[in-house]
């Protein structure tokens, strides 16, 4: 029984990169799900390779190896958990079969353990983007023997059991708070900015925290070394790192099995309407309630806003910091030739604007209720246009403020910015079209928590890292052309090339894309 149970996870966990909406096994999805994964794999990893590095040029020149693990493992363990708590509290409590199988004949503890060998695993995937990469440089500074080879693997999945306690641990949190509240959304996203923002000013501040704790290190006997020296080949720390962990699993689990059909089964109770007679009903055009629709669905999802609309947040905060900072980016504008400067400020943009993945997870969030939506005598490219239009709603006026505060702090002329501005209003309109087109054509509605349709999906790596991908193509296509082609000609080429590929994909959506679309 709890192998049927994993195997269910397990499919639920990778399901959404290795089969189609149909429910059938995707040889080739398989295929690609690896080899996008090993892509943003070693994407996120080149930049723990330069925080390792740093580390390393100033820890083991002061003799004090052990301290170098320590704070690898205290940012693996911080990325890990903020990357999978709230998977952790869809995956345990919001999971949308929970009353189904526990109207069946299965002990509460299995759902629970399969359950949390799901989140486990998802931990540590987050886990080894810090820990493998971080682990090579210390090798290579230090060179490999057996002990400080095999003690920093199995030290990377003993914490991934301590990852593991404190996504519960959040995720219980998030539950019991969403279960206090009534707008289960507001507290999730109120939540996840202040987790997340914790965690940048922690990752932006390594440097002062490295040198704090370095400093403390060398003059006091404090108690740090057991995760560092088990990481450096100490045997008798790892196994004590691995009896606690053991400990702390066992509690966990106690204290959650404890309350987990409580919170499972307690519901949020519904405020009541109070009918109101001879109350006007203003009429919206069909384009403007599919929209409505679209809104709505995204202010009562805490997965899709934060997920998918991460933009928003992420672009007037840089085009602030940018404001801000501006004096202090003049200096280092002199070292870099003026022309170069427009397609810098447009790549900025598109780079950040590719962080809002709202259209791509767009068919799949209809999930079971799709049928409803086919129902109605709509037109299927209305619908379609409507996630599109979402998309660009929420990403289009956060840009160009962030394209406006660019230009600025880039002091680039009025006519060089509205090139500007409108290439990349052209790109967010493309790749809005893009994320519906991919959806189409890998559509999963059998998802069990929406986490699965918006985190785990294809469309969604593609349109995110697709997004960075190709804007910094266009600016290295100016870098080779640079001594061929000024600056506002390859702006205005560029916007002629990003308006046809608009329009041409645009007519696919309203012939095959409309076609894809009823025959899900």
């Amino acid at each position: 029984m709890f192998k049927a149970l994993l195997r269910k996870q397990l499919r639920e966990l990778f399901g959404s990169f290795t089969r189609r909406g149909n429910g059938k096994k995707n040889k080739n999805a398989k295929v690609g799900f690896i080899i996008l994964y090993v892509i943003c794999f070693f994407s996120l990893a080149i930049a723990f390779v330069g925080m390792g590095t740093m580390y390393a040029d100033v820890i083991i020149p002061s003799g004090q190896n052990w301290l170098y693990y320590s704070l690898c493992s205290v940012m693996a363990v911080a990325l890990s958990v903020f990357g999978s708590s709230f998977a952790t509290y869809s995956t345990l409590y919001n999971a949308k079969d929970n009353e189904l199988l526990l109207s069946l004949p299965i002990p509460p503890k299995y759902i629970l353990l399969a359950r949390s060998i799901s989140v486990y695993l998802l931990g540590l995937m987050f886990e080894a983007v810090v820990f493998i990469p971080t682990t090579i440089v210390y090798l290579v500074k230090v060179g490999a023997n057996a002990l400080n080879v095999i003690c920093p693997i199995i030290l990377m999945f003993a914490l991934s059991v301590l990852i593991l306690c404190l996504t519960c641990f959040f995720g219980w949190v998030i539950a019991v708070v969403n279960r206090k509240i009534k707008n289960k959304t507001v507290g999730t996203v109120i939540t996840t900015i202040l987790l997340l923002g914790a965690y940048y000013v922690f990752y932006f501040n390594a440097q002062q925290v490295l040198t704090a704790v370095l400093a403390s290190a060398m003059n006091a006997n404090i108690p740090l070394h057991i995760v560092g020296d088990a990481g450096i080949g100490k045997v008798i720390p790892l196994i004590a790192v691995i009896v606690i962990v053991a400990i702390l699993f066992v509690i966990t689990y106690r204290i959650l099995s404890s309350n987990f059909i409580k919170i499972v089964t307690t519901k949020t109770t519904t405020k009541k309407v109070e009918y109101k007679k001879n109350v006007e009903v203003k009429q919206n055009t069909l384009s403007k309630t599919l929209l409505k629709k679209e809104i709505k669905h995204l202010k009562s999802s805490a997965a899709y806003l934060m997920n998918g609309a991460f933009g928003v947040l992420a672009m007037p905060a840089c085009a602030i910091v940018l404001l801000i900072k501006a004096k202090d980016i003049k200096p280092l504008l002199e070292l870099v030739p003026s022309k170069w400067l427009a397609i810098i400020a447009f790549v900025c943009v598109a780079v950040l604007s590719s962080m809002n993945s709202l259209s791509a997870p767009s068919i799949s969030l209809e999930g079971k209720n799709f049928w409803i939506i086919r129902s109605l005598p709509v037109n299927s490219y209305a619908v379609i246009n409507s996630k599109i239009t979402l998309h660009e709603l929420f990403t289009i006026p956060p840009a160009m403020i962030t394209g406006i505060a660019v230009c600025y702090s880039l002091s680039l002329d009025w006519s060089t910015s509205v090139n500007v501005l409108a290439a990349d209003f052209i790109f967010i309109v493309l790749m809005a079209q893009v994320g519906v087109a991919l959806n189409l054509k890998m559509p999963k509605l059998d998802w069990v928590n929406e986490t699965q349709a918006v985190k785990n999906s294809i469309p969604v790596l593609i349109t995110i890292f697709g997004g960075w991908f190709a804007a910094v193509v266009l600016g290295g296509i100016y870098f080779i052309l640079r001594n061929m082609i000024d600056v506002q000609t390859y702006l205005v080429a560029l916007l002629v090339a990003l308006a046809l590929l608009t329009r041409l994909l645009g007519n696919w959506l309203r012939g095959r894309g409309v076609e894809l679309f009823e025959a899900i």
